[in-house]
């Protein structure tokens, strides 16, 4: 009981999973006669009788394709489509016009059928939703249910309305977001961002992107940041009339690389992603009051460490899909590790005591805006 329970939950998954993608005509047909072959006892007598949808010509053919899918199959009885003409010119009855439970039963137990399959079109705007029942004919009781998305490519248009269909469809077709037409995407950057010690500065960097889908793709990413002020000018301390300046302690330059994780939600060109990678660099000073020794010191850190980066970008053709493409986007990086410590002390007779170094912790913020400009090959 387990077992089937497990079962159950699996194909359930795997149904709602296939359902909810976009396929073509072809592949909904595929589908749906699969999902029946799976949903009906074995060499149970099905009738497939219609599709309520905008196009008789629509519901024909897709009626027509799951027929012969099952006849290929073999593991379920068809009950020839020939013998509803019959039918139809008596009742009037249209494969894509809406029929009553009450006289598709009636149809069914006519052709001595067990099951009889039936469907609904629901239109959104980039595809045909289809819900089709399958109806026991001695209990009257629905006995399955299964949903298919048909993409809206020129092939269905075609079918719901002919040419002006395949028109308007070629006119939504340019005005859509597109998708990511190319595996390959190599690309230089130049950011400006703040870091949390080092201040405001530029990046540059490079990237590498691989689609692993419409969806989903990995790469790496180089960067190195330099901040605008290079070092600690306003270090001043006064000890009675006497002032002492140390000047110069390096900010110190960024080094990063991480690899990266991006999801295209929608299957288009907007991304979120996520990063983990290497940081090293960013001098910086923190300044400690003196003690009860009337001492005061200055600690300039080294750090290096782990870095976690989010991201939100925008890819966007320049020209034709695939070839050249800019992006704009924004990065923020936590970085957290070991950092390596210089005290400078100062006793009150203004004798200057370095030494060190010494292990310590180390934390960083770093947010920024970048465009990069690439290839897509």
């Amino acid at each position: 009981m387990k077992k089937l329970f497990v079962l159950l939950v699996l194909l359930v998954l795997t149904v709602g999973a296939i359902s909810a993608q976009e396929l073509t005509f072809d592949e909904a047909v595929n589908y749906a006669a699969r999902a029946i072959e799976e949903d009906l006892p074995q060499r149970a007598l099905v009738l497939i009788l219609n599709v309520k949808s905008p196009s008789e010509n629509f519901a024909n053919s897709l009626l027509n394709g799951i027929t012969d899918q099952l006849v290929i199959g073999r593991k379920v009885q068809v009950v020839d489509r020939q013998n509803l003409e019959a039918i139809r010119a008596e009742t009037n009855f249209q494969y894509s016009g809406e029929v009553s439970d009450e006289s598709m039963v009636s149809i069914g137990r006519m052709l001595g059928a067990q099951f009889i399959v039936t469907g609904v079109t629901e239109e959104s705007v980039n595809d045909y939703r289809i819900r089709f029942r399958s109806i026991n004919i001695e209990t009257t009781r629905i006995h399955s249910s299964i949903i298919v998305d048909i993409k809206k490519d020129v092939h269905v248009m075609f079918l719901i309305g002919g040419d002006s269909a395949v028109q308007e469809m070629k006119r939504i077709e340019q005005t859509r977001p597109t998708s990511n037409v190319r595996n390959n995407w190599l690309s230089a950057d130049i950011s400006g961002g703040f870091n949390l010690f080092q201040g405001a500065g530029l990046s540059i960097g490079a990237q590498y992107e691989r689609m692993l889908s419409s969806k989903v793709s990995l790469g790496a990413h180089f960067y190195y940041f330099i901040p605008f002020s290079s070092d600690y000018h306003l270090l001043v301390y006064e000890y009675e009339k006497h002032k002492i300046f140390l000047d110069g302690i390096d900010k110190g330059n960024i080094f990063g690389i991480d690899a990266f994780f991006r999801l295209y939600p929608a299957g288009r060109k907007f991304f979120l992603g996520l990063a983990l990678g290497f940081h090293n660099g960013g001098n910086y000073a923190e300044e400690h009051d003196s003690d009860s020794n009337n001492r005061w010191w200055i600690e300039s850190k080294h750090g290096a460490g782990f870095a976690i980066t989010g991201e939100i970008g925008w890819k966007i053709d320049v020209g034709k899909e695939g070839g050249f493409f800019v992006q704009p986007g924004f990065l923020g990086t936590f970085i957290v590790g070991s950092s390596k410590r210089v005290d400078i002390d100062k006793a009150p007779n203004f004798n200057l005591d370095i030494h060190g170094p010494a292990d310590g912790k180390f934390s960083n913020g770093y947010w920024r805006l970048y465009l990069s400009a690439g290839y897509a090959f």
